[in-house]
């Protein structure tokens, strides 16, 4: 992806997440239940964030001991923000399980969806908050460079 492309997508994750003006409160409400959603279930776990899994939708890779990795759907921003600036660091996560409409996969779906996200005593909202304008949007491109599909391997 070139840089302009990554802008475009930087642009796009604003419009679709936290602005710098919204609270994250206002984001989350509007973002964390569809209409129709059934929420299932609801865990808090202690685990590391591994990556990102990109097909139709982004999820990403928790590894928490004693179990198989696991993808989850990143929930509101700044949560996909918070986990990639936490790349193969410890967090710890709150994972719905939601019935939801995923037009991809035929209608009404269960998935996992990460509600909530920390590490130690600060959570996504407060690490969020706490950046310039200049640093959300370095958040916004960062993840938008760990997004792009990995250059093709050389021929031989």
């Amino acid at each position: 992806m070139r840089m302009g492309n990554r802008l475009v997508l930087a642009a796009l994750l604003l419009l679709a997440g936290c602005g710098d003006s919204g609270s994250v409160a206002e984001n989350q409400s509007a973002a964390r239940q569809a209409p129709g959603e059934q929420v299932l279930g609801s865990e808090t776990v202690q685990g590391v964030f591994t990556g990102w899994d990109k097909g139709d939708y982004v999820w990403a890779r928790i590894k928490v001991d004693g179990r198989e990795e696991f993808g989850a759907w990143s929930g509101p921003s700044p949560i996909d923000l918070f986990l990639d600036t936490h790349l193969g660091k410890p967090v710890t996560l709150t994972i719905e399980t939601v019935r939801t409409d995923v037009p991809e996969a035929g209608g009404m779906t269960e998935i996992k969806r990460i509600a909530a996200a920390s590490q130690g005593t600060q959570t996504a909202e407060a690490w969020w908050d706490s950046l310039s304008p200049e640093q959300r949007q370095d958040a916004r491109i960062g993840l938008a460079g760990s997004l792009e599909p990995a250059p093709p391997a050389p021929a031989r």
